[in-house]
């Protein structure tokens, strides 16, 4: 009588003889192995401890990844307020200057101005004498 599910040596052959030998030599050699590897002393592999994991790490993290993004921010804040008053103060030593240049070309021209008026009258006094 044969079970059900129930493979029986003589229902396969040699081919079951070859695979139980083929397992017992793998058996053997994994035996060997794991003999070699716990009778080594400096290549004992101790099972890491489970850390616990700390609940406020990944809150630290957040918060120091958010304190530098606003750290950068407020640089970029100082150094756009940085760059908008060297523009303002250009600006303003640029019209200062214009109204130097502006102002001292008017004095020049009203100096040329008045010298020349001044030779003119002295022209027409200098005439006036020769005639009289």
């Amino acid at each position: 009588m044969v079970d059900e599910g129930v493979i029986h040596d003589d229902m396969l052959g040699d081919q079951v003889s070859d695979t139980i030998a083929v397992d017992d030599n793998l058996d053997a050699l994994t035996c060997d192995f794991f003999a070699w590897f716990n009778y080594k002393e400096d290549v004992v592999v101790e099972p890491e401890p489970d850390e616990e994991e700390d609940p406020f790490e990944e809150w630290v993290t957040v918060i120091s990844t958010k304190m530098s993004k606003m750290e950068m921010e407020l640089h970029m804040m100082r150094t756009k307020i940085k760059n908008e008053i060297k523009k303002g103060l250009t600006s303003i030593e640029a019209e200062v200057f214009k109204n130097a240049a502006m102002t001292k070309y008017k004095v020049k021209r009203n100096k040329d101005f008045i010298q020349a008026e001044m030779l003119k009258a002295v022209s027409m006094i200098e005439g006036k004498l020769k005639k009289n």
